[in-house]
C-alpha cells in the first residue's frame, strides 16, 4: 500500500512538474554564430553608444531640473516651458540616433540585441 501511495505521488509530481526535454540545459549557451553576430552588434553599438549615453544624461538633467522647478515656492513658467522644449528635443534627438542604429543593423543584415527596438 505505501509503495502505491508513493507511486501516486510521484506520477502526480511528474504531472506538476513536467518532463523536461534538455531546454535548459541549451537556454544560455550561445552558438558560435550568434556569438559573432552579437559581437558584429556590439561593433555597430559601440558607435552610437557614446551619444546615447549623453542624451541619457542630459535627458536627467533635465528632468531634475524641471522638477526642482516646479517644487518651487513661485515657479518660472517661462523656464519650465524652456526646459520642456528642450527636453522634447532632447527626446526627439534620441529618437532619431536609435532610428539611425536600427538602420545601420538592418543594412549590416544584424538582429538588434538591445531591449528599445
Amino acid at each position: 500500500m505505501k509503495k502505491v501511495i508513493g507511486i501516486i505521488i510521484v506520477i502526480i509530481g511528474l504531472y506538476e512538474v513536467g518532463f523536461s526535454s534538455g531546454n535548459s540545459y541549451t537556454d544560455g549557451k550561445y552558438t558560435a554564430s550568434d556569438s559573432r553576430e552579437r559581437l558584429r552588434y556590439e561593433q555597430v553599438y559601440s558607435g552610437y553608444s557614446d551619444k546615447i549615453d549623453l542624451l541619457y544624461k542630459r535627458l536627467d538633467e533635465k528632468n531634475k531640473a524641471l522638477s526642482s522647478e516646479k517644487n518651487r515656492r513661485s515657479p518660472d513658467w517661462g523656464k519650465i516651458e524652456r526646459l520642456e522644449n528642450e527636453k522634447r528635443i532632447i527626446k526627439r534627438e534620441l529618437d532619431n540616433t536609435y532610428k539611425d542604429l536600427r538602420y545601420d543593423l538592418r543594412r549590416n543584415r544584424i538582429n538588434d540585441y538591445s531591449y528599445r527596438s
